[in-house]
């Protein structure tokens, strides 16, 4: 019987399961291995935690399954650098780092990127210029004179599990691939006039082979077998097509992160996403959602530590909502959608600065900037499904409600695996040659 372990390693929790007779059971959560901020916008995790973790969740599974295979999703645009032969020059740089914001000889790396690259970047890679970007931290690096190597190769999360049991086969999958910054998408392989910006360090810079199927990467050696670790793929990704979305609904994926995305490639004013079955998904990204509530809502729980802001943020109704008379601006990082010089509350009036109003208007805040990007995004939006996925939708029901009243037909997943171990299903059924189901 095939046995597949699938890992879901996201930026709030790791998700593990087993799929076996097109079942998925012993679903585990556990706590993700957050970066630690050093110091001028640098969040690292180590190597070896990122290890540790992947290998007690295989070896759990394995003695109490015998698995014949693993399927990865993971948060992309974070990366790591090693050499030619796989040995590690750094450790894990989050998709939260940002250090190419500092400046060096009076000029910070990202204004200098933004000036080399026009507006020929989002063009190329189908990503709007953003200092999360893996392409732009390492240029910060290189101008730090940070590595003393020749050869550099960049690697994602999942081209890091790959090298868990020391047998890489130096692949990766395009949308892990595209999400480092140097992946062009109309050429559909790493860009060289981007690349050429980086010959004035005297670097090689290599990549893993990008793969448009998901397909073994490495493999894991557990009591004498070869166990297959497949190319992880992106978690937004992954969550699009575990939701059940096709080319006739709207996706919104809520989250630590956020992002609005149809399938096709042909859409205005969006990102632009590899998909699977040589698709295009067309995307707003970097929404503030869990990340940017977790900060307004750890405000009130440093005032109070004995409450449960979340829990009274889930008990607002659709009534208070529209009710609601503060403002917020919720970009509180730079990579954020629209953002501009951090976030705000204004509105204040001597009456109004209650909690439920808080409450209430931090919410209108946060689903409001959903309807402005459904419309830039698709201006058939009202013919659509909306499909909501992702954590917050199931912790906040109102979030349905809302889009239901403004006029849009509004469906959320179901909750049992949640929609990255589903997608992860339907990619293991491909891989192995099943059909889907």
């Amino acid at each position: 019987m095939e046995k597949s372990l699938l890992v879901d390693f996201g930026a709030s929790r790791i998700k593990s399961a087993i799929l076996a007779d097109d079942e998925i059971f012993d679903v585990q959560s556990h706590p993700s291995i957050s970066p630690s901020r050093t110091d001028n916008f640098k969040f690292e995790v180590k190597i070896s935690d990122i290890l540790e973790k992947f290998t007690s969740i295989f070896k759990n599974y394995q003695e109490k399954y015998g698995f014949n295979s693993v399927f990865i999703c993971s948060e992309m645009h974070g990366f790591a650098l090693v050499d030619e032969n796989n040995n590690f020059l750094t450790d894990y740089i989050s998709w939260k780092d940002e250090r190419c914001k500092n400046e060096l000889e009076g000029v910070k790396t990202i204004d200098l990127m933004k000036e080399a690259l026009g507006e020929t970047f989002l063009q190329k890679t189908g990503l709007n210029v953003r200092p999360c970007y893996p392409v732009f931290n390492l240029y910060h690096i290189l101008r730090s004179f940070g590595i003393q190597n020749e050869t550099i190769k960049v690697i994602s999360l999942p081209e890091i599990l790959s090298l868990s049991g020391g047998k890489s086969k130096n692949t990766s999958h395009v949308t892990m691939s595209a999400g480092l910054g140097f992946y062009n998408i109309n050429t559909e392989d790493f860009d060289e006039d981007i690349l050429s910006l980086f010959k004035k360090f005297k670097k090689k810079i290599i990549f893993n082979k990008p793969s448009k199927e998901v397909e073994i990467g490495g493999y894991f050696e557990y009591k004498g077998k070869n166990i297959p670790i497949y190319t992880g793929v992106g978690d937004h990704q992954c969550a699009v097509l575990g939701a059940g979305n096709t080319k006739e609904t709207i996706s919104l994926n809520l989250g630590t992160g956020s992002q609005i995305g149809v399938i096709g490639g042909n859409v205005k004013n969006s990102e632009k996403r590899p998909f699977f079955s040589n698709e295009t998904l067309s995307v707003i990204t970097h929404i503030p959602s869990g990340r940017c509530l977790n900060a307004f809502i750890g405000f009130l729980s440093e005032i109070n530590p004995n409450k449960d802001f979340f829990e009274s943020l889930s008990k607002i109704s659709l009534e208070e909502i529209e009710n609601s008379t503060l403002e917020f601006d919720m970009a509180l990082f730079s990579s954020a959608w629209n953002y501009s010089s951090g976030g705000f509350i204004k509105n204040i009036d001597e009456n109004n600065l209650t909690l439920k109003n808080y409450l209430s208007s931090l919410l209108l805040t946060y689903l409001t900037q959903y309807e402005k990007g459904i419309k830039l995004l698709d201006t058939n939006s009202y013919q659509k499904r909306i499909i909501l996925s992702g954590g917050i939708p199931h912790k906040l029901p109102v979030i349905k409600e809302y889009f239901i009243k403004k006029g849009y037909k509004t469906e959320i997943t179901d909750d049992v695996y949640e929609e990255t171990l589903i997608g992860l299903k339907l990619l293991q059924k491909q891989a192995t040659n099943k059909a889907f189901v």
